[in-house]
């Protein structure tokens, strides 16, 4: 995806689409195929920036000061248990905004491309589902690699980049 000049937006997490997102991106930058202004991380504090083991974490992003009760507000409508989780989980799910609406929060992205569990009754499961929620309410397409017919999401993304004439083979 960085080849084909598309920026990815994700969380500084280590696991999952975030850390194969990141790396990726990392390769493609050294490799010259990718430009870091492609690559747009953002973090919930600087002590995860600190703490994280990825090769760019130095470009992530903190929460936009200016915009914190803004983002805590638009999580809080996502999440079903808001009251009960603690300040750290919060500036997690704060972040999640940014990722969703960008960092001055009028820049939303053009899809989300996740590999997120789902719960019992097919809903996401997770910190992600709140940033998936608040994707699907904007009307961001949402592509769930989790899901078992990856063929079918993987031509989904492909029709995707094709409306949206990115080129690729």
């Amino acid at each position: 995806m960085a080849e084909l000049g598309i920026t990815g937006v994700s969380g500084l997490c280590e696991q999952g689409m975030d850390a194969i997102m990141q790396i990726e991106y990392s390769r493609a930058i050294d490799q010259c195929l990718a430009y870091p202004s492609q690559l747009e991380v953002y973090a919930a504090d600087i002590h995860q920036v600190n703490r994280s083991r990825l090769l760019r974490r130095k470009l992530a992003k903190l929460r936009n000061p200016s915009l914190v009760a803004q983002t805590e507000k638009i999580a809080a409508q996502h999440h079903p248990n808001w009251e009960n989780c603690n300040s750290y989980t919060r500036k997690l799910l704060s972040r999640n905004v940014h990722i969703i609406f960008g960092y001055h929060l009028n820049k939303p992205i053009d899809a989300v491309i996740t590999w997120c569990e789902l719960d019992n009754f097919g809903r996401p499961k997770g910190g992600t589902a709140t940033a998936l929620k608040m994707a699907s309410d904007a009307k961001i397409p949402v592509f769930n690699l989790y899901l078992p017919n990856k063929a079918v999401t993987l031509n989904q993304i492909r029709q995707f980049l094709q409306y949206k004439k990115i080129r690729f083979s």
